[in-house]
């Protein structure tokens, strides 16, 4: 899958980019880096990952903020 700026169902074929990630749940997550079959969260400040198999849609990061 290319990545874009706008929101696209995740087919689990991810690009190695950092990415806004939607969740099962409705959640959002921005500043998200897929690696081994999880997301890390780099915004979340204790190292939060999310299961590959939760996420329902991804974007480019429109704003890059990691404290």
């Amino acid at each position: 899958m290319y990545a874009t700026k706008e929101w696209q169902e995740y087919d689990h074929d991810y690009e190695k980019q950092i990415q806004d990630i939607k969740t099962k749940d409705g959640k959002e997550y921005v500043n998200c880096w897929p690696n081994a079959g999880k997301w890390i969260v780099l915004s979340h400040k204790t190292g939060l990952s999310i299961p590959d198999e939760d996420v329902t849609h991804v974007k480019l990061t429109d704003d890059l903020n990691i404290d």
